[in-house]
Formats: C-alpha cells, sequence, structure tokens
C-alpha cells in the first residue's frame, strides 16, 4: 500500500471541517492524490525545498545539487497545483514552525507529518502542529523505526511526544486525537 493510500484510509472518515496540512511536500504524490481522491478537502502544503546536506540520502533527494534546482522543483509543483486544485491548495515555501502560527487550534482534520527525518524536527514538528488538530481527527507520521536508541529516531520523537498511545500501519505512526 502506498503512503497516499495508507493516509487516504486513515482520513477518510475523519474529514469533518475538510481541511488538512501536509508537512513536507516533496514531489507532491501525496498532495495530488488526495486533494484528487477528496473534491472538497482544502490542503496546507508546508515544505521550506532547502537543500540540506543529511537529506540527500533520503529518496532521490540528493540529486538536487542547488538551491537553484530545489526551488525550480518548488515553483514548478506550485504552479501545476494551484493549476488544478486552485484555492485548495494553500501554499506555504517556508520552515514548519514558521508556519504553524498562521493556523488556529483545533482547525484540522489531520496533519501528515513527513517533512525532515531528524529526532529533533521530528518532535518540533509533532508538538508544535498537533494543537491544530480538532478532537476525533487524526496526526500522521512518518515511517517509524523500531529502535528508539537511534540518536535520530522517529520513534523516541513520538514516545517523548505524545506516549505510547499511537498506532503503526504499514509502517508509519498515527494518532487519534481524543
Amino acid at each position: 500500500m502506498e503512503r497516499w493510500e495508507l493516509i487516504e484510509t486513515l482520513i477518510r472518515d475523519r474529514l469533518k471541517k475538510e481541511i488538512g496540512a501536509e508537512i513536507g511536500v516533496w514531489k507532491g504524490k501525496t498532495t495530488h492524490y488526495l486533494l484528487k481522491k477528496f473534491p472538497q478537502l482544502h490542503l496546507i502544503c508546508v515544505d521550506p525545498y532547502k537543500v540540506y546536506d543529511h537529506f540527500k540520502k533520503y529518496h532521490d533527494m540528493g540529486k538536487y545539487e542547488s538551491q537553484v534546482e530545489f526551488s525550480a522543483l518548488a515553483e514548478s509543483l506550485k504552479y501545476d497545483l494551484i493549476r488544478k486544485y486552485g484555492k485548495r491548495v494553500i501554499w506555504h515555501q517556508k520552515e514548519s514552525l514558521t508556519v504553524v502560527s498562521l493556523i488556529e487550534d483545533g482547525s484540522l482534520d489531520f496533519v501528515f507529518v513527513d517533512a525532515n527525518y531528524g529526532y529533533k524536527y521530528a518532535k518540533e514538528d509533532i508538538q508544535a502542529w498537533l494543537p491544530k488538530i480538532r478532537k476525533g481527527g487524526i496526526m500522521i507520521g512518518q515511517i517509524i523505526d523500531s529502535s528508539k536508541d537511534s540518536p535520530d529516531s522517529i520513534k523516541r520523537a513520538v514516545e517523548e511526544t505524545i506516549g505510547t498511545n499511537y498506532q503503526v500501519k504499514e509502517r508509519r505512526w498515527y494518532y487519534v486525537l481524543e
């Protein structure tokens, strides 16, 4: 199951306000999929599109050697998304901790955190974005590792922030707000 199909399954019955956020958009595959599947969904898309040295080990990010190339990817994606989905796309090419202050607490049905895979960044994103989700909404995260011992452990970031009351499906963690 692809990540976007998993997210569709997890959010399908939770869309009340029909607004969510994707933290870490990358090439927009999840973004396109969700906006196509849910015609009323408005999606806050957050990604600074900055070249970080440690990102080069993830996916095919290493092929974007310069900030100019990375920025061109972002502009092309932004143009394509807005052309296809119009005002349903709320685009923020900024750091997530800058954008989060613009979002009202309890206003989102879901947040998908799939940005920087480092412990520090994952923990900051979880802490910052969790209050933005309404009761009954859901936070879905990046692939979770099996150990809390690694310095970049996503599992440690999740458990230090929300405890162990989360679930894992297809190697991705999620947490329903009660």
